[in-house]
């Protein structure tokens, strides 16, 4: 751009001192249209119709630069606000996340009834310790005893033994494996831990 100003510069002088140059005083005026210095087939219109070019693509070039300033100051806020949209949503995923556990962890407390050691040998059923809307099992409670044994492993915290009448899901996995069984079918008629809160005592 800087160029383009100073060749618009020069034009222009050239253009005003070839009327008022010295040999023009002495010697008089070039004839008709020429100008003196510039060689053939130049003239002053000519000349002047390149200074007035120059200035224009001078003009262009200088707007130009402005629209591709312009240009890179909305990338910038293009890519701020993409990143803000992508950390919101973000957001709401991990707090749709939370909402959903929030929701299964409600759904478990008010649909099982926890037993208690005065219901030994209720019916009982067994849900999906993975899926809690699934009964895998109709069984009997025994004891939520943590030192009780089952199979010689004791019962441990949280969990309560029970004994397996009724299979429901074949393939559901046992909540602890044993030697001998990995599924509820494989405990059909045989005692298993379970999670108390994957119980549902049966009213009689």
């Amino acid at each position: 751009m800087y160029e383009a100003e100073k060749n618009s510069d020069l034009s222009e002088a050239q253009s005003k001192s070839v009327k008022n140059d010295i040999l023009s005083k002495f010697i008089g005026p070039e004839q008709g249209s020429r100008v003196r210095g510039q060689g053939a087939g130049v003239t002053l219109s000519k000349l002047e119709a390149i200074s007035q070019q120059t200035k224009k693509e001078a003009k262009m070039q200088e707007q130009i630069d402005t629209l591709q300033d312009t240009m890179k100051q909305m990338q910038g806020f293009m890519d701020d606000q993409n990143k803000l949209i992508q950390s919101l949503m973000s957001k709401l995923s991990e707090a749709s996340n939370d909402g959903q556990n929030q929701n299964i962890s409600t759904s478990i407390q008010s649909n099982v009834q926890h037993v208690s050691p005065n219901r030994k040998g209720q019916k009982c059923k067994l849900l999906n310790w993975l899926e809690v809307d699934e009964v895998v099992a109709i069984g009997r409670w025994v004891t939520n005893d943590p030192n009780a044994m089952v199979h010689c492993v004791a019962l441990g915290k949280n969990a309560s033994r029970v004994c397996v009448d009724e299979v429901k899901n074949p393939s559901a996995e046992l909540w602890k494996k044993y030697a001998d069984m990995e599924t509820i079918e494989d405990a059909l008629g045989s005692s298993i831990a379970w999670p108390t809160e994957a119980i549902i005592v049966m009213e009689d």
